[in-house]
């Protein structure tokens, strides 16, 4: 509903994706990674790659040919040929989403609200505001 909202007014934002707050299963799954993991993962990535400091991954970072491509084939999703720092915290979420189908199918998935700003979007929602309206 979030998101359906935000492709409509705010189109440029992106999706939230949140973790469920509530206890659905006992299970494990050794070596997955949090939302906590992620977001510093993210931010690691970035600090790494974002060599001229302008929040975006591009040709304009010196990053190389191959890398540059793969990096914008996977996880440029809105197709401006830049990389920002919410498409790389998706990205890091949809790998470990595809580690966690390999190793751990029952697990489930993990759901994680993009901890950079990159945009706003007067009137909508954050995860904590998600979670408030579901209970």
């Amino acid at each position: 509903m979030e998101n359906t909202w935000r492709d409509e007014y705010c189109p440029n934002y992106g999706h939230i994706y949140c973790d469920c707050p509530f206890v659905v299963e006992e299970n494990t799954c050794p070596g997955h990674w949090t939302c906590n993991d992620i977001d510093n993962i993210s931010a690691d990535f970035m600090a790494a790659n974002d060599v001229n400091g302008d929040g975006l991954l591009n040709w304009e970072d010196n990053i190389e040919d191959v890398h540059a491509e793969e990096l914008n084939i996977s996880c440029d999703f809105n197709g401006d040929d830049s990389v920002d720092a919410c498409e790389v915290h998706m990205c890091v979420v949809l790998v470990e989403n595809n580690w966690r189908d390999n190793n751990c199918p029952d697990f489930g998935h993990v759901y994680c609200d993009c901890p950079f700003v990159v945009a706003e979007c007067e009137g909508s929602w954050n995860c904590e505001d998600i979670y408030n309206v579901s209970l």
